[in-house]
């Protein structure tokens, strides 16, 4: 017999996952009711990080192009 538990969909109440009826609110189960999974809440960070840092090199890449092309100088770093 299985005996993993899972929150009945109504009560909430700990119930076996085979059962067909709640034990507690004596509601009709749906069949298969799915066990919901830890989802990370940040899946979109990764490359929004990543966009990010393309933006910026692609930024600084392009201002030092242009500046080349236009004849200006370059800024001096401090030795």
């Amino acid at each position: 017999m299985d005996r993993k538990k899972q929150n009945c969909p109504y009560c909430q109440e700990s119930i076996y996952a085979n059962a067909i009826v709640c034990r507690y609110c004596s509601r009709d189960l749906p069949p298969n009711i799915p066990h919901l999974e830890y989802q990370s809440s940040t899946p979109w960070l990764p490359l929004l990080l990543t966009s990010a840092l393309l933006i910026g090199a692609t930024a600084i890449f392009s201002s030092s192009r242009m500046r080349d092309r236009l004849g200006l100088p370059h800024r001096k770093t401090r030795s």
